[in-house]
C-alpha cells in the first residue's frame, strides 16, 4: 500500500541520515569530517566482532 511505501522511504532516509552522521566525528557539539576520511570500526556489543557494511 501507499503508506507502506512512504514508511519504507522514511526508514531509508533515516538510515542514510544515521550513516551520514556516523562517518563523521562528533567533537565539541559539532560533526567533523575525519582526517583523510579515516573510519573507525563498529564492534558488536554481543560478540565483539566488527560490523561489516554491505554496499547495495
Amino acid at each position: 500500500s501507499c503508506s507502506n511505501l512512504a514508511a519504507s522511504q522514511e526508514a531509508i532516509a533515516n538510515a542514510e541520515t544515521i550513516v551520514g552522521r556516523t562517518s563523521r566525528l562528533f567533537i565539541d557539539n559539532a560533526y567533523l569530517e575525519a582526517e583523510n576520511s579515516a573510519r573507525l570500526p563498529v564492534l558488536s556489543p554481543t560478540d565483539g566482532k566488527e560490523f561489516v557494511v554491505a554496499s547495495v
